[in-house]
């Protein structure tokens, strides 16, 4: 075949359009997945320029299922890796903007169904229920992918699902509630979400795989809303102490922050707390005040969003368990670590209503009265504390 390589030229796209839109397919799919035949280079070529052509051309829906049958084959056959293999994610996804359901029915092609979509096609229909609000495809798409979850053991491969699964969770919530938009009833989704979170929780190696674990973290934060409030509820304990083994990874604070907020929230909505939650409000607590009182890159791109997320949490909490909440700050307050001192009055100041904080002076002097700080130590706690109620001359 002769090279074709993206041009800046009209002539060259032209000849590509002729070349794609009369070419033989059956002989395109053959010099395409015969190994040797075509360099990989000739191939990413080829394929970004399809691309450009797919989405500035409205293709007939015949010649899209050709395309779309072409690249999922090359991706089973070959399974291409690096840019080759994104740039194949993108050709599907030109296609998916289209004709979605072409590309979607791909994951359930019954010659395949005991063996994993390739990871570009998850990523293609994880973008596509997103980009193309393809909510009438939800049920299908979720039968399918409980099925590859338990096939599931490369992490490449997990990160892959996690795009449909993100994908699913973020287009359910958004349209919970309308049975008829997703072809799906509220009850069945509500089935398929628990049965999702049973399978990651109990069977994924979480503990081992801190990119996998962090877009798990995600995902659960949707899957909340979705399960139903009594399976939730039952979940309270086990969730707490999978999310304190995990203060001691290296996964990324912002996502554990956002969980545990994601958490508590469904919980308040759903008024399924209870005393399952309130047993574990000192566990998860205490999670809150170590993201605030760990050293932060403050040009990190999460560092903002981790303390937004961990104040929003507590404000949950001190609205359903404000007295608690006041012994556990008060609690905290005596700890020998300077820094978990201060997050405890950052609470305070952020939390806590106006006429409140009045409050948090009492606590923050009362504590200096005791403290065995000097110098440095007790500047800080003292700054903080003035700071809540506006007494910054007094330093």
């Amino acid at each position: 075949m002769s090279r074709l390589r993206v041009g800046s030229t009209d002539s060259v796209n032209e000849d590509f359009k002729t070349y794609i839109l009369k070419k033989n397919v059956k002989k395109f799919l053959k010099e395409l997945q015969v190994a040797g035949q075509l360099s990989e280079d000739d191939i990413e070529q080829t394929l970004k320029l399809l691309e450009f052509k797919i989405l500035n051309n409205k293709l007939a829906p015949p010649l899209c299922q050709k395309m779309t049958n072409v690249i999922v084959n090359y991706l089973r056959t070959m399974k291409p890796k690096g840019e080759l293999e994104k740039i194949c994610t993108a050709v599907l996804m030109a296609l998916g903007s289209q004709s979605p359901e072409m590309i979607i029915a791909k994951l359930w092609e019954r010659p395949h169904m005991y063996s994993l979509p390739p990871g570009s096609l998850l990523v293609a229909v994880g973008k596509l229920l997103v980009s193309q609000d393809a909510a009438f495809y939800i049920g299908s798409i979720w039968n399918s992918i409980l099925h590859f979850l338990r096939m599931v053991q490369e992490e490449d491969d997990m990160l892959a699902i996690c795009k449909v699964l993100y994908g699913l969770v973020s287009i359910s919530q958004k349209h919970l509630g309308d049975d008829k938009a997703m072809g799906i009833t509220q009850k069945e989704l509500s089935i398929k979400a628990y049965q999702t979170f049973r399978v990651l929780f109990n069977r994924w190696p979480l503990k081992s795989k801190d990119k996998v674990t962090e877009q798990v973290l995600v995902i659960f934060g949707h899957l909340f809303f979705l399960i139903p409030s009594s399976k939730l509820k039952n979940q309270v304990n086990r969730l707490t102490r999978w999310l304190m083994t995990l203060m001691s990874t290296e996964v990324t604070s912002f996502y554990i922050s956002q969980c545990i907020y994601q958490f508590v929230t469904a919980l308040a909505v759903n008024d399924c707390g209870g005393r399952n939650l309130e047993s574990q409000l000192e566990n998860i607590s205490g999670m809150l005040f170590d993201q605030l009182s760990k050293e932060v890159n403050q040009s990190g791109p999460y560092s903002g969003e981790n303390f937004s997320f961990t104040m929003k949490a507590f404000f949950i909490l001190t609205r359903l368990y404000k007295d608690q909440l006041i012994f556990l700050i008060r609690k905290t307050m005596e700890s020998s670590d300077t820094a978990k001192i201060v997050s405890a009055l950052q609470v305070f100041r952020n939390v806590f209503q106006e006429g409140e904080w009045e409050l948090s002076l009492v606590l923050g002097i009362s504590f200096l009265i005791r403290s065995s700080f000097s110098g440095k130590q007790s500047h800080r706690v003292a700054k903080s504390s003035f700071k809540l109620n506006g007494f910054k001359s007094w330093l």
